[in-house]
């Protein structure tokens, strides 16, 4: 194991020596310094592993050299050696980042190597905390983009499924070729992003084609009924090869002949014409066209492709005997059951991965935190001062409360997700069950410097709730009221009746005039795990679940929970519940719906 190097800054010469020497005998590499400033700049220049640093030096004292090591290295273990005999002066020295502090004088030289060996041994832990979340970071956004390249891949093949799924069901659902070359059309367009599609019937006998079915945008003129010869180049061409053959420019290629005047009218850009074939002939073909450049990829190939070979197969089943359609049914009922257990299997896989990812991350992120206090914490309970035993023991209560609330909320999450949460339904006066709330969290609030109104609406009806529920989600509210308005502000709770598209409501309101939620921030607020900038500004306690479990209570009750925020000026939270219509509406006020 290399020596470790220690930093001894001490204005007293004596007490600097005896230091270092002592320091030496025990193994370590010492280097001091006469100053604060001098000090500074010796850390600047070369790794140390610990300081240990006087408090009251001239110029530069401890204090202003703790505070600016812990700016320019944060990761540098740092005991002040304090003189004074103020404990005031330690606790402003571990609060601008002092990692621990040792009294002058020193009457046992073994307690400055006791201190030194668990500053080290924390600074080790806390480098071996940061690998390993390194590590997990890096596994997460490995995770991240596998997860996102098979979700493009599904997506791909769901947009393959669901166009062929289609087709096979128009096949299996009318005898008419005719509605099958218009939903081939349709699907191809919508999956393709086309502007127009069309399909012809091939009439070998009186040599020609007839444009039977298209799909268009509304300004493009209709094509349908028109025919071509088979004699076209280009006809011959796919009649011949049975390939499809692309045209990179519609309106220069000579082989377009006289059409070329439409497609310039029509704003054709490439065109893309595939043959559908059946049973070694042409029946059908296939015109893609575009407005604007365009190079179909392998994937975009393979749909078409697929699509017209599952169009002409269901064109052959068409011609086939009576005697062979109870076989064609019941092959294609097989290839359609078939498809959609693939497709809810890639959907339930999806859902997996991204639920297991999430979970993962926001889980131990959240888990993290508590467990690696509460073990500090017991750490010092063994090894720290007998005197600090209880304030120890008052931060361990603290992590253990928090584990247990975010425990808690976790069980809440699991029992709606799996609907294990069942209400307890009774008759609920929604303003008896807010004034009792309120009165509860009036002094907590006054505490704050807050100020909580309750504004009631006279004649409330009663609504049929479980009313435990009710106040976790009213509660869950006004504790982010709470938090996040400012010393001095205001939080309203209020109730009022209303009559929205003719069905009527209860509903109770939470406003604050806090910091407000940015729009974008608003989407997400109801997500697991999630908390916006305001969280992370003023560091409120909380999981990030309060949200959600009050949304998943609600919808339990068959309501719902609306939002208004603009910055600076606060939030609303509103809380719809359902009710029975009683009289004519008296007391109910009818609002207008909202998205």
């Amino acid at each position: 194991m290399s020596q470790k190097k220690i930093l001894v800054i001490d204005d007293e010469l004596l007490l600097r020596r005896a230091l270092a020497d002592y320091l030496r005998e025990c193994g370590y590499h010492a280097v001091t310094a006469a100053d604060g400033a001098e000090g500074l700049s010796t850390a600047r220049a070369q790794h140390f592993d610990a300081v240990l640093v006087d408090l009251r030096m001239p110029r530069v004292d401890g204090l202003e050299v703790v505070a600016t090591l812990k700016v320019e290295q944060p990761e540098l273990p740092v005991v002040v050696v304090s003189g004074t005999g103020v404990l005031q002066d330690v606790i402003e020295a571990v609060r601008r980042g002092a990692w621990d502090y040792v009294t002058k004088p020193v009457r046992d030289m073994d307690e400055i190597t006791v201190i030194i060996e668990r500053v080290l041994e924390r600074a080790r832990l806390i480098a071996e905390r940061d690998r390993y979340q390194h590590e997990i970071e890096d596994l997460n956004c490995a995770l991240g983009i596998t997860v996102a390249r098979q979700t493009e891949d599904l997506r791909i093949q769901n947009r393959e499924l669901t166009a062929l799924n289609h087709i096979i069901s128009a096949a299996t659902t009318t005898l008419d070729p005719v509605e099958i070359l218009r939903v081939l059309c349709t699907e191809l367009a919508l999956a393709l992003s086309l502007p127009y599609t069309v399909a012809t019937i091939t009439d070998l006998d009186n040599s020609y084609l007839r444009i039977v079915a298209e799909y268009g945008r509304y300004d493009c003129e209709s094509l349908l009924d028109l025919t071509v010869s088979l004699t076209k180049p280009i006809v011959t061409d796919i009649l011949q090869h049975q390939l499809p053959l692309f045209i990179e420019d519609a309106q220069q290629d000579a082989r377009l002949d006289n059409q070329r005047a439409a497609f310039s009218r029509r704003q054709t850009a490439t065109l893309l014409l595939v043959p559908v074939v059946v049973r070694g002939r042409v029946m059908s073909i296939l015109g893609l066209e575009t407005t604007v450049p365009r190079v179909y990829d392998d994937h975009d190939m393979s749909l078409i492709v697929n699509a017209a070979a599952a169009a002409g197969q269901a064109l052959e089943a068409l011609n086939l005997h009576r005697e062979l359609r109870m076989h064609a049914d019941a092959l294609e009922a097989t290839v359609a059951q078939r498809t959609a257990e693939l497709s809810v299997a890639l959907e339930q896989a999806q859902a997996a991965d991204k639920a297991k990812s999430q979970f993962l991350s926001s889980v131990s992120h959240e888990l993290r935190t508590p467990l690696a206090s509460i073990r500090l914490y017991l750490g010092l309970l063994s090894q720290g001062r007998v005197e600090h035993r209880q304030r120890y023991l008052e931060s361990l209560a603290r992590e253990v409360e928090r584990l247990q609330v975010l425990i808690e909320e976790l069980l809440d999450i699991s029992r709606l997700d799996l609907e294990k949460t069942a209400p307890q339904w009774q008759s609920v006066d929604l303003n008896a069950l807010l004034a009792t709330l309120v009165e509860d969290r009036t002094r907590l609030f006054t505490e704050r410097g807050l100020h909580l109104h309750l504004d009631t609406a006279t004649e409330l009806p009663p609504i049929a709730a479980d009313p435990a529920l009710l106040e976790q989600v009213a509660t869950n509210l006004l504790t982010n009221a709470l938090n996040y308005t400012q010393p001095g502000g205001d939080v309203w709770l209020s109730t009022m009746a209303v009559i929205q598209e003719a069905h009527p409501w209860v509903i109770f309101k939470v406003r604050d005039n806090g910091p407000g939620i940015a729009p974008e921030e608003q989407e997400q607020l109801f997500q697991r795990f999630y908390r916006g900038e305001a969280a992370r500004v003023s560091k409120a306690p909380g999981t990030g679940l309060g949200l959600a479990i009050s949304q998943g209570v609600i919808n339990l009750h068959h309501g719902r929970i609306t939002l208004e925020s603009d910055l600076g000026k606060g939030s609303t939270f509103c809380v719809w519940l359902p009710c029975e219509h009683s009289g004519n509406g008296q007391g109910a006020s009818e609002v207008t719906p909202k998205n």
